[in-house]
């Protein structure tokens, strides 16, 4: 199994920059 860090950014409804990070890992 594989895994590694994954992120991205988005702006909310109130104008704020969400930083958003996860580790996802891949099968095999």
């Amino acid at each position: 199994m594989t895994c590694f860090a994954d992120g991205w950014q988005y702006t909310n409804a109130a104008g704020d920059v969400v930083t958003v990070t996860a580790v996802e890992c891949l099968a095999g």
